[in-house]
């Protein structure tokens, strides 16, 4: 065939169908435009258990200046954990951008402009998200340079639901981003909306946020509160603390909130030792110190955490704790930015493997896990 553009579309996605491997289906979708849309038609397949989750490499321009007027080059690379290939697609849509993993495969984005967007790497979908000039507390731009609000005015955000309806082929106007900005006060936005909306809140700080069971769940060093909010986005309750904090993970900064297997975790990342687990009945929840996930994985780090099964993937360790480099307070302290401490911690042993030294540092948007 003189032209591969002419492919019948029902024979190319057939072709495409019998395709195994992300990175071969990401390669054959890059063809030619035309060939795009057959691809999209075989995400939900590499979308679907057994998951692959990727590591997101930093661009090559640590400091984030770069856009897409002053660079040639928009390639952006995903480092496999199966089989530690990389993936390197053209993302112009992520040059100069803070992002952060919200899950379904989405990102949020942060430039330079204010400007916040939900960014698909795989499909090329965005979908504009209200500027970041809307959220109720701002930073002053007399003391804070447009580089520093860039880099850490928006902390963590989670979708409640996947952004993109594929039936409908357009949003979805259900889904709900929730953030945490500023001093880590809660807001969120529905697509579609003009503005963020404050949750209102007794604390602030919160480290981290997760949807789970139909409500947001925030973590700081007081505890765990959780808020409700109405699909429509027009009911919405006051965070309340639903759990003190555990004396386990107390005076660590960093403090994540993962789903696994119907249950929610907290964990702690930072030093300190071990002591009872917590029994709290004037709370909605207790704690219970739990020493073996048993087939589970934990992903952590920027952007949202989650957990997969093992055993469903290739090179996964089961009761193993992955993470990377996310505290953004020290990045302007060392010589590259963030992505030094990226590894795998065994919970069995207490041991710590940093065995992915992949030379990917950032200032403002540092490596972490994608799925």
């Amino acid at each position: 065939m003189d032209n591969w553009a002419d492919i019948p579309f029902d024979i190319l996605l057939g072709i495409c169908n019998r395709l195994t491997d992300l990175k071969d289906a990401i390669v054959a979708s890059s063809v030619c435009k035309s060939w795009q849309p057959s691809f999209s038609f075989l995400l939900p397949k590499f979308q679907s258990p057994p998951y692959t989750p990727l590591l997101f490499l930093a661009e090559k321009d640590i400091r984030g200046l770069s856009t897409t007027s002053n660079i040639n080059d928009h390639t952006r690379t995903f480092l496999n954990l199966s089989n530690r290939q990389k993936i390197n697609l053209n993302l112009p849509a992520t040059i100069g951008k803070r992002c952060l993993s919200v899950g379904y495969g989405w990102l949020l984005t942060v430039g330079l402009d204010f400007q916040i967007n939900l960014f698909h790497p795989f499909t090329q979908r965005q979908i504009s998200l209200p500027h970041l000039s809307t959220f109720a507390n701002q930073w002053d731009p007399e003391y804070e340079t447009r580089i520093k609000i860039r880099n850490m005015f928006v902390h963590r955000a989670i979708a409640s639901a996947n952004p993109w309806n594929s039936e409908a082929e357009d949003f979805n106007k259900d889904c709900i981003i929730m953030t945490t900005y500023e001093i880590g006060l809660p807001a969120f936005a529905k697509i579609g909306d003009q503005a963020w909306t404050d949750v209102k809140t007794p604390s602030a700080w919160y480290s981290d946020v997760i949807y789970y069971k139909s409500r947001f769940y925030f973590v700081c060093g007081l505890g765990v509160f959780a808020c409700s909010i109405s699909i429509d986005g027009q009911q919405v309750s006051d965070a309340i603390r639903v759990a003190p904090i555990s004396q386990h993970v107390g005076g660590i900064n960093q403090k994540y909130l993962v789903e696994s297997c119907g249950e929610l975790f907290l964990v702690g990342r930072g030093f300190g030792g071990e002591g009872a687990s917590l029994s709290i009945p004037d709370y909605e929840y207790e704690y219970e110190t739990v020493k073996n996930i048993g087939n589970q994985a934990f992903f952590l780090g920027e952007g949202a955490s989650f957990s997969i099964p093992a055993n469903s993937v290739n090179g996964c360790h089961q009761n193993c704790i992955y993470f990377t480099d996310d505290c953004f307070d020290f990045y302007p302290r060392t010589k590259h930015g963030a992505g030094y401490d990226i590894g795998r911690y065994n919970i069995e042993d207490a041991t710590f493997d940093h065995h992915y030294e992949v030379g990917s540092f950032s200032y403002f948007s540092p490596p972490m896990w994608y799925l």
